[in-house]
């Protein structure tokens, strides 16, 4: 029957560390490194030896006892403690025989490290030299903590060298602190509070273990107390609610300058703010969430200049492998807005911003208009702006045609399908498309093909090679129905219902208006008032007025007087171009669906 290798050899072979003669003794193996690996490698470099062959190190080198404290191995046993490491007599280590060591009556050696405590000898005459009187015992103080803090004070500079283990230095200290090398040299007396001291001091460090143990415990379990809930429920919520739980959970009861959050959670809380800056306002009092400079310093690093956004584009080419073939249907919206000229520092692209910029070219003149360009989805709820550029004044025609060009075929290139342009009816709109049109007008003809005058192309590259895109250009809706209504108010509309010719004059409303407002509280069209009818007072540029005119309701109450001649009976015409506008906005201004 096989016996299982022992951990130690006794006389294997020659101990490893330099210099070493001991005979007999018992020898270590070095740590096994499949399971001990940090532990070899800190052993190979307190001996020195070269770490790149550590597997033949552990095969075949082995350290003898001579080189390990006594407190590296348990009692009553050869077997080293898991963490023992060699530290006695090893290289470079000048280490004094005990018998040349002479300590004086007043040296504290809380420094010095005696290898073999069992040779030491305190000759007859030694202690004899040492006079203890009764007043001296007396007026010693045995209070354990104090002697426990103590222990390190009286330390002659003349031992620091010295080198001994850590139970004899331990005895030394509190020998030396009384001025006395040897416990053999105390009174009775004081060998019994010396005793007693040594019992206090023990206590002391085990009660200062037994409170590491516990604040180790007691930091665990707050720990578990704090993701209890979080751990507990996850299974049951969506991430982004497990994220805000734990936010709230770790957050809410520190002072508002120690909250620290992660990237996700700053991520989670842009979002919100992006849905609803006010929003947000009021959910930053109720829960604890970061702070509107923080959204704002994180977006500052997001540098995206004048021009179409590669990094926008990245995004939606990700976005739009997850929709479906007839999701992918888009149409491109751009407008120009007003700004405030002036100049701007830009601390995050060491840029000045402010002039005219239209990613490619940049001038020198003060922009005073942005535009911008808007990606729409037809069939899912989806819009994104990809790209802007700084302009003074209008932009160019000619220079709308090529950025024009450049949006659709990036949209193109990220998986989406372009089938309409909207804009509202400026000039240099306008002009655009009319230049659009005549190119593809002219391609048609080269071609002898059949041209229509409601659509234009653009040539996008695709794997196919160049393929050209029909596009159809809309003029946005609620324009539309502000310039109707703006030329009704100057102009009579003629049109035909059903084969009958017919025409819609503004002088009806006006007739209806005063007719309405004869008694004050029985008026019937409420929210019609002098900016809605007075053309002086209608404001031009307002849409929400255009509607209110155009509506159902101002339709049948005009249709109602007509029929009983209370205005003029020809004004059930112009309550019939009112409805028709009031449906045709309803359907144009709908969703696919």
């Amino acid at each position: 029957m096989s016996t299982p290798q022992p951990l130690y050899y006794k006389n294997m072979s020659r101990c490893v560390i330099i210099g070493c003669k001991s005979k007999g003794l018992v020898c270590h193996r070095f740590p096994n490194p499949n399971r001990y690996l940090e532990r070899l490698l800190k052993w190979i470099d307190i001996i020195g030896l070269d770490k790149s062959d550590a597997l033949s190190i552990y095969q075949k080198k082995v350290i003898c006892a001579d080189h390990f404290e006594d407190s590296c191995s348990s009692p009553g046993t050869k077997r080293l403690n898991v963490n023992a490491y060699p530290t006695l007599n090893l290289p470079g280590q000048q280490l004094l025989p005990v018998e040349d060591i002479t300590v004086p009556a007043n040296v504290s050696t809380s420094n010095v490290k005696i290898h073999k405590v069992a040779d030491i000898n305190v000759s007859g005459s030694e202690v004899a030299d040492i006079n203890v009187s009764g007043s001296e015992v007396n007026d010693l103080n045995v209070s354990g903590c104090e002697l426990f803090e103590n222990e390190f004070e009286n330390t002659p500079s003349n031992c620091k060298n010295l080198k001994v283990s850590p139970s004899v230095l331990r005895v030394m200290r509190l020998l030396c602190s009384i001025g006395v090398k040897n416990k053999r040299q105390l009174t009775p007396k004081c060998l019994k509070l010396y005793n007693a001291t040594n019992i206090l001091l023990k206590k002391c460090r085990r009660a200062n273990s037994q409170k590491c143990l516990f604040k180790d415990r007691l930091k665990a379990a707050e720990t578990l107390n704090d993701n209890y809930l979080t751990d507990k429920s996850s299974n049951k919520i969506n991430a982004a609610t497990s994220l805000f739980m734990k936010l709230q959970v770790r957050e809410t009861n520190k002072a508002s300058r120690r909250r620290r959050f992660s990237i996700d959670e700053k991520m989670l809380s842009l979002s919100l703010y992006k849905r609803s800056p006010k929003c947000y306002g009021m959910l930053s009092k109720l829960f604890t969430l970061p702070s509107k400079r923080t959204l704002n310093t994180i977006l500052s690093t997001v540098s995206i200049r004048p021009g179409i956004s590669p990094l926008v584009m990245s995004v939606l080419k990700e976005n739009v492998k997850k929709l479906k073939p007839i999701e992918r249907f888009c149409s491109i919206i751009f407008d120009e807005v007003c700004l405030n000229g002036g100049l701007q520092f830009n601390s995050t692209t060491d840029v000045i911003d402010g002039f005219v910029d239209s990613g490619d070219n940049k001038s020198q003149l003060l922009a005073d208009h942005a535009l911008v360009f808007m990606v729409r989805l037809i069939k899912k709820k989806f819009k994104q702006p990809v790209s802007y550029t700084f302009c003074q004044g209008a932009t160019k025609q000619h220079d709308l045609v090529q950025q024009l060009r450049e949006v659709i075929c990036q949209v193109q290139a990220t998986g989406l399908c372009v089938v309409a342009t909207i804009c509202d009816q400026g000039c240099a709109n306008e002009g655009a498309i009319n230049i659009l049109k005549n190119e593809t007008k002219s391609y048609y003809v080269k071609h002898q093909k059949d041209y229509r005058d409601d659509i234009y192309e653009i040539e996008v590259k695709s794997d196919d090679g160049v393929e050209r895109i029909p596009i159809v250009h809309l003029f946005d809706v609620p324009h539309l129905l502000k310039c109707t209504r703006n030329n009704l108010m100057t102009k009579d509309l003629c049109f035909s219902s059903d084969g009958v010719k017919r025409i819609a004059k503004w002088d009806h409303l006006r007739q209806l208006y005063d007719t309405d407002s004869l008694i004050a509280d029985c008026k019937v069209l409420h929210r019609l008032t002098d900016n809605h009818v007075i053309p002086e007072k209608v404001p031009k540029m307002k849409v929400r007025n255009a509607t209110q005119v155009f509506s159902q309701r101002v339709s049948a109450v005009m249709n109602f007087l007509a029929s009983k001649n209370i205005i003029d009976p020809k004004a059930s015409d112009t309550a019939a171009a009112f409805l028709f506008f009031d449906k045709l906005f309803d359907s144009l201004n709908g969703s696919f669906d």
